[in-house]
């Protein structure tokens, strides 16, 4: 009725995000005033003009795809004004009987608001990076010269004196293995190659690796069937040989560690788990223990940098996962991770 399409172009006109309606040969048939302000012109020059005049010409193929699909599709693309200049925009399309309904929103600002926290992360990641390198050899040159003192004057020095001085060179010690972490931490952005991946083989060489350890925790360690996969394999191993190590870690000294492999299927992606019956986390630092140098527990009676979980949680994250970690009643701690079904392809 003409109610009902006062109404509806009442909508358009006071929508504070554009719209536009393309006819079923691609034309801009209705454009609202929020689409014009966007495109800094006036709704009646839009009216009639091919969507590929309003879009830039890199993403026209891309559009063209969106527009074949049936339903709703969500994209972002780039529109371009007539001056050329061009402007990140999210669309919505919803593909009608008899065209297609555009919704878009200006991303000028999120866009540059993004840019700019890429900006400040990579500035202060070259900043560890630097630091944590130019720190490596003034903490050698105070180990060496502590380690000097005392060989050159053992027979001038009391007890006290050597226990201050093996204190000393215990801290300088944590410290130097601390930036030694901190360095590879930082570096973990790096683009890495990625390679298929039978995970159980990839299990089989963290398990070797950790051989000696398991041996003298007197612990079992099971692992289930998992699957081929594209991966970086170096940095997945990392993953697997810091949960599994950290399970041996915090292990109860009157219990016989087990720790369990597994995964299942969840949809597109595969959740992976790292079970042990060891000593738990604190309930009140479930949600902290992926932070950088964070400490679950007293330094004291568990050695460490605190960067390991925080590692596996950047590692998790540049395969397109996420890392988590769980407290089951039983006891002990789960840490599960998902990764992408990335299994090749049968031909």
């Amino acid at each position: 009725t003409r109610r009902s399409l006062e109404a509806e172009k009442s909508v358009l006109e006071n929508a504070l995000e554009g719209v536009i309606r393309l006819d079923a040969e691609g034309n801009l048939s209705q454009v609202n005033g929020a689409f014009a302000r966007l495109m800094k012109s006036e709704p009646e020059v839009l009216r009639g003009v091919p969507w590929r005049s309003v879009i830039a010409p890199a993403d026209h193929a891309q559009l063209r795809e969106v527009l074949s699909r049936p339903g709703r599709t969500e994209v972002s693309l780039t529109a371009q004004r007539r001056d050329g200049r061009e402007v990140p925009v999210d669309l919505v399309v919803l593909t009608l009987s008899d065209g297609w309904a555009i919704f878009l929103r200006d991303m000028t600002r999120q866009r540059a608001m993004e840019d700019r926290l890429f900006e400040h992360n990579a500035a202060l990641q070259r900043f560890a990076s630097t630091a944590a390198h130019d720190l490596q050899e003034p903490i050698r040159m105070i180990v060496g010269y502590l380690e000097l003192i005392e060989r050159r004057y053992a027979n001038k020095l009391d007890d006290s004196g050597h226990e201050f001085i093996g204190l000393a060179v215990d801290g300088a010690t944590r410290m130097e293995r601390l930036i030694r972490e901190l360095l590879k931490f930082t570096r973990l952005d790096a683009v890495a190659q990625t390679e298929t991946c039978p995970l159980n083989k990839l299990l089989d060489e963290v398990l070797l690796d950790l051989e000696r350890l398991i041996e003298e925790a007197g612990a079992r360690v099971e692992v289930a069937d998992l699957p081929t996969l594209e991966v970086q394999p170096t940095r997945l191993r990392q993953v697997f040989q810091n949960l599994i190590g950290n399970a041996l870690k915090f292990r109860r000294p009157e219990v016989t560690p087990v720790v369990r492999v597994g995964c299942e299927r969840a949809g597109e992606s595969w959740v992976f788990s790292v079970q042990d019956n060891g000593i738990g986390i604190p309930s009140d630092c479930v949600d902290k223990v992926f932070q950088p140098l964070f400490r679950g527990h007293s330094s004291e009676d568990y050695s460490g940098t605190g960067l390991g979980l925080a590692t596996c949680q950047r590692i998790v994250a540049a395969h397109g996962g996420r890392i988590w970690a769980e407290g089951p009643p039983e006891g002990g701690t789960v840490i599960r991770f998902s990764l992408p079904d990335t299994a090749p392809q049968s031909t």
